[in-house]
């Protein structure tokens, strides 16, 4: 008989970050360009972190039309973005979490399924989130930027590491055999997760993009290596909300 084990992204999957990042895009935006910037412009940055974030927003803003501005420009206003931030207390004490997200994880967590994060953040953040929103006692394991394994950073989404190292910590413990269900909302955290041979089911926990436009992203993260009809394909749930994802989980339980 095998087990399930759930591996879940933090930002956008579970809490607000993704949002309120969107929402102060375009505040620093108007603050240092004079102009906020149409919000799809934004999305570039979805699952990105890092050096990655600049170059993917300053040819998002050129594709839109504003030829002028660099990735020099775009840098200010990530400088910006981030005081922001951290003048509101996000990054010091996490972000609020999404309606249900709370109770998805306590009902999972009651079926004995063992929970680890897998975040672009880093490890003591994901745990102040966790303790933040009422459920650091839940949560078996964090794999963040800052993991090690042998001394060795680990690689990032888009990237399988995060998941493999994750999914591998858990089998440590565990006898049985064991099916790894990922939870993500962008499209390079979900291609690691497709990608990262442990996890057999991956399901989309829809904040800001569909599953449709994720699997075009995911399609040139590919190189040209899977198609968009492909890797969607592989998404056994898509442009899910809490509840449809509480049902997954307990027809899953079920037949396992």
């Amino acid at each position: 008989m095998s087990e399930i084990a759930v591996l879940t992204d933090l930002n956008g999957t579970l809490d607000r970050a993704e949002r309120i990042r969107q929402e102060l895009w375009r505040t620093a935006c108007f603050e240092v360009l004079g102009f906020q910037g149409e919000a799809d412009i934004f999305k570039a940055s979805l699952g990105l972190a890092g050096k990655d974030v600049i170059p993917a927003v300053g040819a998002a803003m050129r594709e839109a039309g504003y030829s002028n501005v660099t990735d020099e420009d775009v840098g200010r206003v990530y400088k910006r973005r981030n005081i922001i931030l951290e003048n509101e207390g996000y990054e010091a004490k996490g972000y609020p979490f999404r309606e249900g997200a709370v109770e998805l994880l306590r009902e999972l967590h009651g079926f004995g399924f063992p929970i680890a994060i897998v975040t672009s953040e880093t490890e003591a953040h994901a745990m102040r989130s966790a303790e933040r929103n009422g459920i650091k006692d839940l949560i078996a394991g964090v794999v963040g930027r800052d993991t090690k394994v042998d001394g060795n950073e680990l690689k990032r989404k888009p990237d399988s590491m995060p998941y493999d190292v994750a999914a591998r910590r858990i089998e440590e413990h565990r006898e049985a055999k064991i099916r790894f269900v990922a939870m993500e909302d962008t499209a390079p955290g979900m291609f690691a997760a497709l990608t990262s041979r442990p996890v057999e089911d991956l399901v989309h926990s829809r904040d800001i993009q569909g599953s449709w436009d994720i699997a075009k992203q995911m399609e040139r993260i590919s190189g040209g290596m899977f198609s968009q009809d492909e890797l969607l394909k592989n998404i056994a749930l898509q442009d899910a909300d809490f509840g449809q994802i509480a049902e997954f989980f307990r027809e899953m339980r079920k037949v396992l």
